[in-house]
């Protein structure tokens, strides 16, 4: 059975040529002073670092941060594995003692008490530079589901922390339900705008017109992008994604990672974007490379970018319409020199495509 709190394995496997397909399984960087008699000789690493106080390590145990082991732990609460800590407990000593709790020492006056609520402890976190104290997400709700639109919003609505999202509703032939319940929202002012669409020209299309909006500008620092069937039912995703940008400052994308093979017309249809920055394609595994015909890209149901390279990247194509502009932002993005970090690729965080596909179908970019 799945155990109930996984663990969390940090490794460089294949980062390095002497771990490209396997564990060395080497055990020591110098060599023994007093082996045993009759024993093999131990098998010593030979690409090894000195570190401080001239202690050696294996560069690959070296690769492995503070920031890595930090952003493992903290995993464990951010996905609800564990719970915080709580009051701490009474510890009854065998003669009936009680352990007395340390006492505080003060060391300077104590502040005047404010009628000022005190912020969350998580406020550091989302006011942290990278992150910019606050989000813009776009939900996209399409045709007649009123319960999954319920369903999606109203998660997002109880999310813990949820004053740092500007939440933006992009219906597209939604049902009369689902508009009443988007106006209700609006006029409570528990959503920042709807843009209705009777019909449903496309999601790329209606992403676009959002996107640039001429009387609300997106003035927040990152934008995430929600089709309704993504549920973020753990109330602490929004957290996740915090830290997540916090811990990878150099990544732009941020979302479920995939990778898709580029037919030689969507390669020739990709070179015609004014975007494009000839940068060589990909490899399945996301290397650059002269014979690449792959692109890597975020699910297109549930994602967040820097709102400043979805704009230097012209994101999304104005050629797309329906099918397939998830690759294509992913390749807007990459050719402009932003990089893609996974997140909740298993849908532990937050669930992603949670019903079957619905409707419009078309054919891919440049097939």
């Amino acid at each position: 059975e799945k155990v109930r709190i996984e663990h969390r394995f940090l490794h460089t496997q294949g980062l390095l040529p002497c771990c490209k397909k396997t564990g060395c399984w080497l055990s020591r960087v110098v060599p023994e002073k007093h082996p045993r008699p009759g024993s093999k000789p131990p098998s010593v690493c030979k690409d090894v670092v000195s570190v401080e106080r001239k202690l050696l390590l294996p560069r690959c145990q070296d690769m492995i941060k503070p920031a890595h082991v930090i952003e493992a732990v903290m995993s464990y609460y951010s996905s609800g594995s564990l719970p915080p800590l709580g009051t701490p407990p009474t510890i009854l000593l065998p003669g009936g003692e009680l352990v007395p709790e340390t006492p505080i020492q003060e060391t300077v006056a104590a502040p005047p008490v404010s009628k000022t609520p005190l912020p969350t402890v998580f406020d550091s976190t989302f006011d942290h530079a990278s992150v910019g104290g606050k989000f813009t997400i776009f939900v996209l709700c399409y045709g007649n589901y009123a319960d999954l639109h319920r369903k999606c919003l109203g998660h997002l609505l109880a999310t813990r922390n949820s004053e740092r999202l500007e939440i933006r509703i992009i219906s597209a032939a939604a049902c009369q339900e689902s508009l009443r319940y988007f106006e209700d929202l609006l006029a409570s002012g528990r959503i920042k705008r709807h843009y209705s669409h009777p019909d449903n020209p496309g999601k790329y299309v209606v992403m676009r017109r959002a996107f640039r909006d001429p009387e609300a500008h997106i003035t927040t620092r990152w934008l995430i992008w929600f089709d309704d069937d993504t549920c973020a039912e753990k109330p602490h995703w929004l957290e996740d994604l915090a830290r997540t940008i916090i811990t990878n400052p150099e990544k732009a994308l941020i979302g479920p990672r995939w990778s898709y093979h580029l037919e030689p017309s969507q390669r020739e249809w990709i070179r015609q974007g004014s975007w494009y920055k000839g940068l060589p394609f990909r490899t399945r595994r996301g290397d650059p490379s002269p014979n690449g015909d792959h692109a890597i890209f975020a699910t297109g149901s549930c994602w967040a970018a820097l709102t400043e390279a979805i704009c230097h990247s012209d994101v999304p194509d104005e050629r797309l319409k329906h099918n397939g502009g998830d690759v294509v932002i992913g390749e807007q993005l990459y050719q402009n020199g932003y990089l893609m970090k996974n997140w909740t690729p298993h849908k532990e965080v937050v669930r992603w495509s949670s019903v079957p596909r619905r409707g419009l179908t078309e054919k891919h970019f440049g097939l």
